[in-house]
């Protein structure tokens, strides 16, 4: 998934926060609907890292509290 080797990095984070709902679309809020939103990211020594493989799947479970799942 990543193109670099970190073996060398101090801090290496999984990062999750919340989304601001209200930077969406229109479209994509009435989606969502009351739903949470989050960001998850990388970061080696505070710097996002910025991935893509669209040969790689991954799973994040994200308990969803009192939103009926």
């Amino acid at each position: 998934m990543l193109q670099t080797d970190y073996k060398a990095a101090k801090t290496v984070e999984l990062v999750i926060e919340n989304v601001d709902k209200s930077q969406l679309s229109k479209e994509n809020r009435n989606m969502i609907g009351d739903k949470p939103v989050v960001d998850i990211s990388l970061r080696v020594d505070g710097n996002i890292i910025k991935w893509s493989n669209s040969r790689q799947t991954g799973n994040c479970k994200y308990p969803l509290y009192g939103y009926g799942f």
